[in-house]
């Protein structure tokens, strides 16, 4: 699959029974032509496959982590739907960030800096993750190609045996590498019409036409779609227009850098930031539906983050969406904007969700029935090697 030219690795931590002998033999067929520079993060844990070309600005990286690395899973643990664990697509999002950022700076040690616009993000498979999974773990694989020519990376997010043997593929997108002073620009012209709207959901509030609700109670709600843990809990106040579709949010973040993991971009700060939206189209009354539906998301058109690495749990930020109907039946969308005081520091622009009948969604992701934190019924019990059945699922939340 990989061929002799590939550049491998560095040092890598071992998992569950696994051990050097055995990563060795398993590699044997990978030429060690030199160590990888890439610095490992909590999502990003070893590189399996490198190569780059900086005379032609290219290059191609494959990196694999364990979903139940000591760090990693907590962010993981903490996404559950029907009493299933999921893996969080803001995980994916920081897996994508943190392979551009090394492929962009190595291929381009000299240029501009850029910013990193992860878009055309469609997460087709939702993984569910078993809670005990064996000694093998569970493992993901991010491949990445980069053209600078182009100026955009490719990305596809698979799961994998321990040994890199290709189970599904569950998302695939594109990282454009763009000029943050273009980003800038545009929103700073954006940026008066942003106040306005979040100035006019403060007014409906006070004139008892638009809703508040605290940390406790907007999760509570929540939870009839997804039940987040105390780390994922980012928003400290909401102010819902059940009518206008439109929200504003306080976001003051839950979990710190090292102490919840190391990333570019914490998987826990990207589903804070946006997970807004998700709320305003799943709490809505709306009358007219004939079943009660749910509301999931497959992926976004466009997230850009300015300077993802510079978010921090001492700050408060504030987010804002609307969200409005398509032409296509049951489906919905909007661009969420975060700000940083009165400044535009991120957007996610397109996110898109369907709306699926809740009794479908028990047909499609079965609930299960023992308290949360249980083996899922169709993880195995006897924690063997043999080969296991991946659930996947059509719907992302």
């Amino acid at each position: 699959m990989i061929g002799s030219l590939n550049i491998l690795v560095c040092e890598i931590p071992l998992y569950h029974d696994e051990t050097t002998s055995s990563l060795k033999s398993t590699m044997s067929h990978i030429q060690m032509e030199r160590p990888s520079r890439f610095v490992t993060t909590t999502s990003c844990q070893r590189v399996v496959y490198e190569d780059l070309d900086v005379e032609k600005g290219t290059g191609t990286l494959l990196i694999q982590s364990n979903l139940h690395h000591a760090k990693l899973f907590p962010t993981i643990q903490e996404h559950v739907m029907n009493g299933r664990i999921l893996c969080p697509s803001g995980l994916y999002a920081d897996m994508a960030l943190t392979c551009a950022d090394y492929l962009y700076t190595t291929l381009a040690p000299d240029a501009d800096s850029a910013v990193y616009n992860v878009c055309a993000m469609d997460v087709h498979k939702t993984l569910v993750v078993d809670q005990n999974p064996g000694t093998d773990g569970e493992h993901i694989q991010i491949e990445c190609v980069a053209d600078l020519k182009d100026g955009e990376m490719t990305l596809i997010i698979r799961s994998v045996t321990w040994d890199g043997q290709a189970i599904q593929d569950h998302s695939k997108g594109l990282v454009k590498f763009e000029d943050p002073t273009i980003w800038t620009t545009d929103w700073e012209r954006q940026e008066y019409l942003v106040h306005g709207q979040i100035a006019y959901l403060h007014a409906r509030y006070k004139e008892g036409k638009a809703n508040l609700f605290l940390r406790g109670i907007a999760y509570r709600l929540f939870s009839s779609l997804v039940s987040y843990g105390p780390k994922y809990q980012g928003m400290s106040e909401v102010i819902l227009d059940n009518s206008d579709l439109a929200g504003v949010a306080k976001i003051k973040f839950q979990a710190y850098p090292g102490i919840d993991g190391d990333f570019f971009c914490s998987p826990f700060y990207v589903d804070n930031l946006c997970h807004l939206s998700g709320f305003i189209v799943n709490a809505q009354d709306d009358m007219d539906e004939p079943a009660p539906l749910t509301y999931i998301s497959h992926g976004w058109e466009s997230l850009k983050f300015l300077r993802p690495q510079d978010f921090s749990p001492e700050k408060e930020y504030t987010s804002y969406v609307r969200m409005m109907p398509l032409g296509e039946k049951n489906v919905k969308a909007g661009d969420v904007y975060i700000l940083d005081g009165e400044q535009i520091v991120a957007v996610l622009y397109g996110l898109k969700f369907q709306g699926i009948p809740q009794r479908l969604m028990d047909v499609l992701l079965p609930p299960i029935k023992n308290s949360r934190g249980q083996r899922s019924s169709l993880t195995k019990k006897d924690g063997s090697k043999k080969a296991r059945k991946v659930v996947v699922m059509e719907v992302m939340c």
